[in-house]
């Protein structure tokens, strides 16, 4: 049993249209600080700041939103481990024994608890750390799928997902079972 999820392409079109507004404004906070100042307590300084924060912050999801959409696929579900591309900051293929719990959080998110190290295990670059932190306070120790991006909803992706990891706990030759 394999079942594929694949992107919806139009949002991730909209996503990309809507970061490239907000840094637009990001820069145009850079640009014209003096626009923006509406009582005594705040100065120039204080925009330009808030328009360089936000424009790294929408530069990195750019460029993770633009890394999307050549990906033919946003997460594969099998018996034996799932393999989650539905972010640019994903760990990839993770196998049933080394999750031990899932939970619904949101209206559109399902929360993935890892086992110790696993997070670790994987060489990632500092911009995948850093929105793998912006999206997920718990990010040692979790995983965020949204289906935000997907094709699927967020009912039927938790079906797939909690379907998957019952039955790998049920199969006899799986190491979970053993425990």
């Amino acid at each position: 049993m394999e079942n594929r999820i694949n992107f919806n392409k139009k949002r991730i079109v909209f996503g990309i249209l809507f970061i490239i507004v907000m840094l637009s404004i990001s820069i145009w906070f850079i640009l014209e600080p003096k626009i923006f100042i509406r009582n005594f307590l705040m100065k120039e300084w204080h925009i330009t700041l808030l328009g360089i924060i936000a424009m790294m912050y929408f530069l990195a999801l750019l460029y993770s939103f633009l890394n999307l959409v050549p990906r033919s696929y946003a997460l594969i579900i099998t018996e034996e481990f799932f393999i989650d591309n539905s972010k640019y900051e994903t760990i990839g293929k993770i196998r049933w024994d080394e999750i031990y719990k899932i939970k619904r959080i949101k209206k559109n998110c399902i929360q993935i608890f890892l086992k110790k190290g696993i997070i670790q295990r994987v060489n990632n670059n500092l911009l995948k750390k850093f929105l793998r932190w912006s999206h997920n306070w718990d990010y040692k120790n979790s995983i965020i799928i949204s289906s935000a991006l997907l094709e699927c909803d967020i009912d039927y992706l938790e079906k797939k997902i909690m379907q998957a990891y019952k039955k790998s706990k049920r199969a006899p030759n799986s190491p979970r079972s053993s425990n």
